[in-house]
């Protein structure tokens, strides 16, 4: 069963950008491995992450980030069974925002699939707000 998780978390205080460019990296090579398609949203204060795929995949990988002390308060928004990927040409995507809140709700209203169940897209427009 295919399967779409969105969740935000807060990051550690002591995280450098540098630390998320990283993880992202690291997360694109493992995503690959287990057939994991996201994108992932950075405020400088909060992630935003959208996964998808297989659901007990994802369940092992939702473990891992609630563990991982580089972000707490993790909150799922969504956990969805899906048709199809929303993002299936991304192992992992980052979009840092970090110009006017009207600029990146606009990018990022364009950058979501139509397709996409409701709840999630307005989620992810509502952490765009976010500043």
């Amino acid at each position: 069963m295919l399967r779409q998780v969105t969740y935000i978390s807060t990051v550690s205080a002591d995280m450098p950008y540098e630390d998320v460019r990283s993880i992202v990296s690291l997360s694109r090579s493992a995503n690959a491995q287990r057939e994991v398609t996201g994108l992932l949203f950075y405020n400088g204060r909060n992630f935003l992450q959208v996964l998808e795929g297989d659901n007990a995949v994802l369940r092992s990988l939702m473990s891992l980030i609630i563990q991982d002390p580089r972000h707490a308060g993790v909150s799922v928004l969504a956990n969805v069974e899906i048709m199809a990927r929303s993002f299936p040409q991304w192992s992992m995507r980052l979009l840092q925002l970090s110009e006017s809140v009207e600029e990146r709700r606009s990018c990022i209203d364009g950058l979501l699939p139509a397709q996409m169940d409701g709840a999630t897209r307005r989620a992810i427009l509502n952490y765009a707000m976010l500043n």
